[in-house]
């Protein structure tokens, strides 16, 4: 790296090492006012010591040693983390000062940080007593006694977890059943229609399957599908997931195998064999390409050639999903929904953990707080399930209309389990080739249904709402009682298409919706 600073590398009685060596083999250089290194998660990273001019020279080499041990010995998010805190401590202290003004850290200037906090942002003095603190402890101390004193009484409130879990937050919590039918639905349609290559699609089923963090995603490799043969010749699937983020390890130190369904082993295997056209630079060996290759080789960290940042990748499948379905769709969400369905069906605290790969299970408890006997979740009324949900895909037609009328009798559909049997169709099946949805329910959420405008669809929904209802008086969780719910979504939005429609508020000629 450039060199763009004249600060001597003293700090007191002793010297501020020339170069920090991260853990991954990266390389510093302490003199240079702003450090750069590359990461997984962002790609390249800056941390800028040339924004601090209001620091006095000292106070700024000292700083510089914090932030160098930490990446030395800790984890280059955690010190991103620190820095970044540091500098809206720094601004919201010193940004009008002049340059070099400030020479040490005192008390006043932490109870006027305190005071601009709210309960949602008071974490942030915690991580400037750890910045502060750990100066003290390695021996580049730049804050008054009076002020570390403060910092050893003070209670600090830790960054606020759980609450959207605890109260199944519609918004910020995990999904429903019906939003994972939804968002499942519209991965295949959108892949389907080819709105999304296969690398979007296999990413965005892994995220469905094992809630993964999008480090952990971006960090696969095509060697972690691991499959093998039955006796009978049958292809078993498993897939290795990088830990990325436990304590003292790099990125691929250790792993947990997971089952892999077979469908998406197959669409990893398909991924693979599709990736086989970008595998041209022979600098790389063969058994080290990503799962999900990027555009270039790099700059990416040591190891980590052609891999797509874990933040390309979880934007990506966050604006795909929430522009198609609706949902805030990210990362968050997709490990908490796989955790709180573990803990709805009577999985332990220690069961949940390891699925997340935790090392312990501090971080756990609130999805067992947030079980169904524990948290009631909102049952939504029919005239609730909104069309946001984008459930009902496919159109509504006039039933006296010419497509209607010519329909080949195979293609009509009835629900025989109505009490009057089923007698009138509730529209037809506008695909030409084999379907394995559960007809006729599975039909409202299928793009090739043609609803009648005639048809019982009230009936449906008090059949479907009713099923619903039964199941949460008997205590089910959501997950079990919920299973409907996009179908509920979906034949509510044909009952208000109908209801439209004899108010003259749609126009007869049906189309898509």
């Amino acid at each position: 790296m450039s060199l763009n600073s004249n600060d001597d590398v003293k700090i007191g009685a002793f010297d501020l090492p020339k170069v920090f060596f991260l853990r991954d083999g990266q390389a510093v250089e302490s003199s240079s006012n702003i450090w750069q290194f590359l990461d997984i998660s962002w790609g390249v990273i800056n941390i800028r010591f040339d924004r601090l001019n209001a620091l006095s020279r000292e106070i700024r080499q000292r700083l510089k040693f914090v932030i160098g041990h930490t990446l030395e010995t800790s984890s280059t998010a955690h010190a991103r983390n620190l820095f970044s805190t540091f500098v809206h401590f720094y601004s919201s202290n010193f940004a009008h000062c002049g340059p070099g003004e400030v020479d040490e850290i005192c008390l006043g200037h932490i109870l006027a940080y305190q005071s601009k906090l709210d309960p949602r942002s008071a974490w942030r003095l915690g991580l400037i007593r750890i910045i502060l603190k750990q100066a003290s402890l390695i021996g580049c101390n730049f804050t008054s006694k009076e002020a570390l004193d403060w910092l050893d009484a003070a209670v600090i409130p830790g960054n606020p977890k759980g609450a959207d879990v605890r109260t199944r937050d519609p918004n910020h919590g995990p999904f429903s059943a019906s939003e994972v039918e939804t968002l499942n639905a519209s991965l295949n349609q959108l892949y389907a229609d080819g709105t999304i290559n296969i690398s979007d699609f296999a990413a965005g089923h892994i995220l469905l399957g094992y809630g993964i963090r999008p480090r952990q995603l971006a960090a696969l490799k095509e060697r972690d599908l691991i499959v093998t043969l039955t006796d009978s010749g049958e292809k078993v699937y498993l897939l290795r997931i990088p830990q990325a983020k436990q304590r003292g390890e790099l990125t691929r130190d250790s792993f947990r195998t997971r089952p892999c369904d077979r469908r998406l082993g197959k669409l990893l295997e398909r991924l693979i064999e599709e990736n086989s056209v970008l595998r041209i630079d022979p600098e790389v060996a063969e058994n080290d390409w990503p799962m999900f290759i990027g555009s270039g080789a790099g700059p990416w960290p040591p190891g980590f050639a052609y891999h797509k940042s874990a933040s390309i990748i979880a934007n990506r499948i966050k604006s795909i999903l929430s522009k198609q379905a609706g949902i805030k769709a990210n990362s968050k969400r997709f490990r908490d929904t796989l955790a709180q369905n573990m803990a709805d069906d009577g999985a332990s605290i220690y069961e949940i953990a390891e699925a997340l790969g935790h090392a312990d299970t501090q971080q756990v408890g609130k999805y067992v707080e947030a079980r169904p006997e524990m948290v009631s979740r909102l049952n939504h009324l029919a005239e609730e399930f909104t069309p946001i949900l984008q459930a009902f895909a496919g159109v509504l037609i006039p039933a006296a209309g010419a497509e209607a009328q010519s329909a080949p009798k195979a293609k009509l559909l009835h629900d025989r389990a109505l009490d009057n049997g089923g007698s009138e169709p509730l529209g037809h099946c506008g695909q030409h080739s084999f379907c394995d949805l559960a007809k006729p329910i599975g039909c409202y959420t299928c793009r090739s249904f043609r609803a009648w405008d005639d048809g019982p669809h009230e009936e449906i929904l008090a059949k479907l709402m009713s099923d619903r209802q039964h199941k949460v008086s008997m205590g089910l969780s959501p997950k079990i009682y919920g299973i409907n719910d996009r179908t509920i979504a979906a034949v509510t939005r044909v009952v208000q298409l109908c209801k439209e429609q004899r108010n003259g508020m749609v126009d007869n000629e049906g189309g898509r919706l």
